[in-house]
């Protein structure tokens, strides 16, 4: 029986017995496993749930004790009875839905009964307490409620003791079934050992005496016995048998060829031998530069090698004509014939001439064997033999003869010799050329060397010359890729050339056709090189016809706005009460459609400066919250109107102040925005302060170790086609191009606003679909770099943002969406106010900031009154005559220019400080019409508080203190009498250190200044006062008699633009300009200086009879401008040109002011101005200058040619009209 069979048949019986032990082991565990699951889900749960109400009902018991023990009965307590019960009766609920024996049921009932009357009783007592009779609820718990209570507990112990004994039956039983499984098992165990006992001495002997005769095989092929094998003889029939005949088999072959193999091993070993003279002659002659040189080393090492007695070489001479072979090399040779018959050896001879001759011409081996006696002899010295062996074999290079080698031997060639021979003699002719190349290759090399210094000089010239090209724009991009790649590949080939210098084994004409190849591309890029000049410059005259054409631009279209819509605006107005409401419609349209054109002409200008890298960045700290209010005053109406809903989410991760530019943040936010309520027909827009993601993140502008935050706008509008995504970042393109599209708009907000992302280091990340809305995500980081303030002043921003943000009480919730409405009037102080109250007006449209100011005024004792426009502004300071005022600059309906100007000008008002707090950059133009103060918004709070300071100080501060500085002691005494009162305290000196001195030792609200003062004084004290911070905001009055020289006011007007300076001429304008400045009420003022302002302005007001020189080409600007200001009683004189303008001035020189245009034929006004100056008599002359250039220096530019000021076009009327009052006032 074959030995499978006998473990198929053991391991089958085995395989039966664990089967039945398996079998019988899981009936009993299903047993086991169905007793457990019953014993959980019959007992062990119904005694969790019954203690679990168990302890509902006697922590509620606890409870109810401790409230009826107590001194006071706690009613909170009530709340806790009513929790714990109803968790009670819950799970009381879920064990009554189990399935319950007899004697369970009864135990349900019963507690069922005691609860319910219990439940009953414990409503009264819950009533009771919840109506405050606390005596009752006591009485009722003594007498019954506490009994029933414990009924309900004893029900309930009584069924959890159930339980309990149910339990421990059904224990028994489980631990008898787990005893009688066990010995079932261990019976099984034991018969099953005894039969895999008795199976396996059935099968073991017939295996260990197959396994035995392997064993003597085995030993056999170890020791290499394989002759042996013939000779074993395999009785068994069974597996091991078979492998033993198997096994025989493989020791016979294996026997067969390890007799092939050694014949093969021969066969290697002479190969071998081959290869390593092969490879000897390699390393003999690898290095040689000489042919004839290697030629004898090679005849001289193998001729013994080859087993050859004698032995030459020829080499070709290719200079020779018709071919000439030049003895090389030689072995073993006589070199002269003599009588007794040794060989002479020619020093050259022709192909064709001889067997070598025949050899070389044919390229073919000669073998000459049994050679006639006589025909070569080989001689030593002691004797000679004939040799009885030829071979003329030729050398080869590529197919084609270079020589040829004879050798002859006494005892003749073997087949080896022959074969060597082949093998040497192409290796011989594979090194012999390399060593004619070499030479060839060395006198390339030098003039390659040459070639490459030459290539190295371009080389740097061109990268040279690609600095001084990247900073072109872009349309030079793709040809600066070209020069790169042409660089590349000249790099690429200089190197190919000096690996060649290093390994060139190739001909000497691929060196010279890569050299030619290498100049011409060299002269490609030189050729490229002048290209990208010439296109260079076209960019640079093609950029600055650019810029120029923007200024003309801009000039041609703001001069005709500047009448359209100063006429517009003036007719509107319909002083002169001939104009229907109609009419008066078309000219407010009129109106708003000139500002429509403006913005538009302000965006082009935008766009320009940006690409021309003129735009500036001012950083600061910006309360990002502050977006949510400017996003709600800007586009409140425009959404409402369009029933939009509008959301502002910030995510509480997020910084509450980001170090960033805050006017070009609203900038593009405002673009977005816009963008998004105008595309936009039904749904909302959410502006969604966060941190970005990974997928907005992955990008080449990230940079490392920067935290950034995104702002993105997103609606439910018409979304964009993913084909246009990014066209309509570009200049003057849309989404929908066509006539017929049905959004305007220029295409230029969505440029403008990628581009200052950019500046700010940030970018703007796109997501739309076609008609399913869109979301523009603004990327910026937390701290712009572009400043390098100190970690220590950006932590102190921080910080006091943070305390502002604070203090905030916002209207509506952020991240809830919400309606953006108008604003509406805030909760002030107006309908408490008494006399004794200090009253603080705050002009502020911004309700969140509004809210911020009353607070602080409260907390400082002021009581706030607020107004949200400025015309109500102006209206509440005359009604309620406030203490001090805080005036915000861009208001709607009025400005706080025209406020601030109003207020001075009224003499029952002016003496009221009022400090500016604005967006608008730090100004001085408020401080000179009389503010105390200028705050930049936005501000943090220890900014805010010293606005409080400030006011405090000039409302507390009496008397107030002046500074004299006059050098004559008679004016100094006869000013000093005409300033002083009760309510000033005046301190004069003679001299500019003497005041000096004072400034550092005390304080003062106003300064007087001689502008005479010997030696520059006057000019060096301001210098001085200019460089203290805390001395700036101190009003200086400069008093003279108008005789300075013009270096005098030329370096006064310098630091005119950072302290406040006024020059006056009469003591009658100085009183003035003190009791502003010093905010003195005028009914206060004693009756002769009161008689005396007056007097200085009865029966006219600032504009009354001015003569204003305006000069301007252009009919329409003139007609505007003289119609508005002579309906303000002033007399206008127009000139036409600068050249014009001088002769207008030659002729009468008496005038008050000029307005002076910019671009004008003939003379400009740069020119013009320059010019004025250049007459001591109109050095003092303010002149305003008028232009349409927006540009960055275009200011600058009319400073330095003299102008007084600056304003551009179109003009706004309320602006020009302000500037106009402050200088006539000098």
């Amino acid at each position: 029986m074959k030995i499978k069979a006998k473990l198929a048949i053991g391991f089958s019986l085995l395989l039966l017995l664990l089967i039945g032990i398996t079998s019988f082991g899981y009936q009993r565990l299903s047993q086991m496993n169905h007793s457990i699951s019953h014993f959980y889900d019959n007992r062990f749960e119904k005694v969790t749930l019954a203690l679990a109400v168990r302890g509902e009902v006697n922590a509620a018991a606890r409870v109810m004790n401790d409230m009826i023990l107590g001194e006071e009965v706690k009613t909170d307590g009530v709340q806790d009875i009513t929790t714990r019960l109803t968790n009670a009766g819950e799970q009381f609920k879920t064990l009554s839905t189990l399935e319950l024996d007899n004697a369970e049921q009864v135990e349900v009932a019963d507690i069922k009964q005691t609860s319910t009357i219990y439940g009953t009783t414990l409503k009264e007592f819950i009533g009771l307490i919840n109506g405050n009779k606390i005596d009752e609820a006591r009485s009722l718990y003594t007498k019954s409620l506490r009994d029933q209570q414990r009924k309900v507990i004893d029900s309930l112990d009584q069924l959890v003791k159930l339980q309990e004994d149910a339990m421990k039956v059904e224990m028994k039983d489980s631990r008898e079934l787990y005893s009688r499984s066990v010995r079932m098992v261990a019976i099984i165990i034991v018969f099953g050992l005894l039969m895999g006992t008795g199976i396996v001495f059935w099968v073991f002997p017939s295996i260990t005496s197959g396994l035995n005769m392997l064993g003597g095989m085995a030993d056999r092929f170890a020791k290499g016995k394989l002759r042996s094998f013939n000779r074993v003889e395999i009785k068994s029939k069974d597996e091991l048998g078979e492998l033993a005949h198997l096994f025989k088999r493989i020791a016979l072959d294996l026997h067969n060829k390890n007799e092939r193999e050694a014949l093969l091993s021969g066969a290697q070993q002479r190969q071998a031998r081959m290869n390593a003279q092969i490879a000897r002659v390699t390393e003999l002659l690898h290095a040689g530069s000489d042919a004839k040189a290697a030629a004898q080393l090679f005849i001289s090492e193998f001729a013994p090698v080859l087993g050859a007695n004698y032995g030459v070489i020829y080499l070709d001479n290719p200079l020779a004509f018709g071919g000439l072979l030049e003895l090389s090399g030689s072995y073993a040779i006589s070199g002269d014939t003599g009588e007794d018959g040794s060989a002479s050896v020619p020093e050259a001879i022709r192909p064709g001439e001889g067997l070598a001759g025949q050899c070389f011409k044919d390229g073919k081996t000669i073998v000459l064997d049994g050679m006639p006696s006589g025909y070569v002899k080989v001689g030593s010295a002691l004797g000679e033999t004939e040799a009885k062996s030829l071979i003329v074999h030729p050398i080869l290079n590529d197919h084609r003869p270079i020589g040829v080698i004879e050798v002859a031997s006494v005892s003749g060639f073997d087949s080896e010799n022959r074969e060597l021979l082949v093998s040497l003699c192409d290796k011989l002719g594979t090194i012999l050329n390399n060593i004619t190349s070499r030479r060839r290759v060395e006198e390339l090399l030098r003039e390659s060397q040459a070639m490459t210094e030459e290539l190295q000089v371009q080389s740097e010239e061109l990268v040279s010359q690609q600095e001084e090209l990247r900073g072109t724009n872009d349309k030079l991009e793709l040809q600066q890729r070209d020069l790169k790649k042409s660089e590349l590949r000249l790099q690429q080939q200089q190197e190919e050339l000096e690996h060649t210098n290093q390994e060139l084994t190739v001909k000497a004409l691929d060196l010279e056709q890569h050299i030619r190849r290498v100049e011409l591309q060299n002269r490609q890029i030189a050729q490229a090189n002048s290209e990208l000049e010439r296109q260079a410059l076209q960019l640079a005259l093609a950029s600055k016809y650019k810029s120029e054409f923007l200024a003309n631009m801009s000039h041609e279209l703001r001069t005709p706005l500047n009448s359209l819509l100063i006429l517009s605006e003036f007719l509107a107005e319909n002083k002169e009460g001939n104009l229907t409401d109609k009419q008066r419609e078309y000219m407010r349209t009129i109106h708003l459609s000139g500002n429509d054109l403006l913005k538009m002409i302000d965006e082009i200008l935008d766009l320009s400066k940006v690409d021309a890298g003129k735009m500036d960045i001012h950083p600061e700290w910006m309360v990002l919250d502050d977006i949510s209010t400017f996003l709600s005053s800007q586009f409140g109406p425009m959404a409402e109107s369009k029933n939009l809903g509008v959301a502002f989410e910030k995510e509480d991760d997020i910084p509450q102040a980001i170090w960033t530019d805050g006017h070009r943040i609203k900038q593009i936010m405002r673009n977005l925005l816009s963008n998004a309520i105008k595309f936009t027909e039904s749904g909302k827009v959410v502006v969604h302060v966060r941190i970005p993601n990974e997928e907005e993140l992955d990008t080449d502008r990230r940079k490392p170790g920067i935290t950034y935050v995104a702002l993105s706008v997103s609606d439910t509008g018409i979304g964009i086609p993913e084909e246009k995504r990014e066209l309509i970042f570009e200049a003057f393109r849309q989404a929908d191009g066509t006539t017929s599209r049905k959004y305007g708009g220029t295409g230029l907000g969505l440029t403008i606003s990628r581009e200052l992302a950019h500046l700010l280091e940030g970018w703007i990340h796109l997501e739309a679909r076609n008609g399913g809305g869109s979301t523009f995500t603004l990327i910026i980081p937390e701290r712009l770099t572009l400043v390098h303030a100190s970690e220590e002043e950006q932590e102190g921003h921080a910080a006091g943002y943070a305390a502002v943000a604070s203090e905030m009480r916002f209207s509506g919730q952020i991240g809830s969406e919400m309606r953006l409405q108008p604003a509406k009037q805030l909760e002030d102080d107006r309908n408490s106010l008494s006399g004794e109250d200090r009253v603080l007006l705050i002009v502020e449209d911004d309700i969140n900031f509004a809210n911020v100011l009353i607070e602080m005024a409260r907390s400082r004792g002021f009581k706030a009154i607020v107004a949200l426009r400025g015309d109500e502004g102006l209206e509440m300071a005359r009604k309620y005559g406030p203490d001090a005022i805080i005036l915000d600059i861009q208001l709607p309906v009025t400005d706080g220019w025209s406020i601030l100007n109003e207020l001075k000008s009224d003499p029952q008002m002016r003496h009221i400080p009022v400090h500016v707090v604005s967006v608008t950059e730090y100004s001085q133009q408020g401080l000179r019409m009389g503010a105390i103060d200028h705050l930049q918004k936005p501000a943090n709070g220890e900014q805010l508080d010293r606005v409080f300071v400030n006011i405090a100080k000039v409302l507390d501060r009496k008397p107030k203190r002046l500074l004299l500085v006059e050098h004559d002691d008679e004016l100094r005494d006869a000013l000093t009498e005409l300033i002083v009162h009760d309510d000033v305290d005046v301190s004069a000196v003679p001299d500019a250190s003497t005041a000096w001195d004072r400034l550092n030792d005390e304080t003062y609200d106003c300064i007087v200044l001689d502008s005479g003062l010997p030696a520059d004084e006057a000019v060096e004290l301001l210098a001085r006062i200019h460089r203290i911070e805390s001395l700036r905001s101190i009003p200086v009055i400069v008093y003279g008699d108008g005789e300075e020289d013009d270096r005098t006011i030329r370096r006064m007007r310098a630091l005119s633009e950072s302290i406040v300076l006024k020059d006056v001429k009469s003591p009658e304008r100085l009183l003035e300009e003190t009791t502003l400045f010093l905010h003195r009420l005028e009914s206060g003022l004693p009756d002769d200086k009161r008689n005396l302002l007056n007097n200085l302005n009865k029966g006219q007001s600032t504009f009354d009879n001015k003569r204003i020189l305006l000069v301007d080409d252009d009919v329409r600007n003139v007609f505007a401008l003289t119609s508005v200001l002579e309906h303000r009683n002033m007399k206008v004189v127009n000139a036409e040109n600068g050249v014009e303008a001088l002769n207008k001035l030659e002729e009468d020189s008496e005038f008050d002011l000029i307005l002076m245009d910019i671009m004008m034929p003939e003379m400009d006004g740069y020119e013009a101005i320059t010019r004025i100056r250049q007459h001591p008599e109109w050095s003092r002359l303010p002149i305003i200058a008028l232009t349409a250039k927006a540009m960055k220096d275009d200011r600058n530019k009319c400073i330095e040619a003299g102008a007084s000021d600056y304003i551009t076009k179109p003009v706004n009327t309320e602006q020009l009209l302000s500037l106009m009052r402050v200088w006539l006032h000098r």
